[in-house]
């Protein structure tokens, strides 16, 4: 019985990997490129560490930012209030985004944080 639920698990594990190897084959460049954006916030952002006195000024930078890539207001604010609380910084906010919204499209939490499939975004801009 043990090594049947062993192998449903390996099974599903699988998969999981497949399907998300094949999900990943279907992002295109521009979302790559979104997510290399996504990073390079999530690194300014921790520069709060080293100026804390720019923390009002990267919170705004972060809010905008992701409010712009993702079209979530919550996720936005959410975003803002990250940078300001001291400490927090370390939580790559804008790279998570990215993954909701490239490889979770349908979740609870990506629908939460009003972040916006990037099928339909793409559609909308072309």
């Amino acid at each position: 019985e043990r090594d049947t639920a062993g192998g449903k698990l390996a099974e599903g594990a699988r998969n999981a990997a497949r399907s998300l190897g094949a999900q990943l084959s279907e992002v295109p460049t521009l979302q790559w490129f979104k997510l290399f954006l996504c990073i390079v916030i999530d690194i300014v952002g921790n520069s709060g560490y080293l100026l804390p006195s720019l923390d009002f000024f990267l919170a705004s930078f972060e809010g905008i930012a992701l409010k712009f890539l993702f079209g979530g207001n919550v996720l936005a604010v959410l975003g803002f209030i990250e940078e300001l609380i001291p400490f927090s910084e370390i939580l790559p906010t804008a790279t998570v985004a990215w993954v909701l919204q490239t490889l979770a499209p349908d979740n609870v939490v990506t629908r939460l944080l009003g972040i916006q499939p990037w099928r339909m975004r793409q559609k909308d801009t072309a």
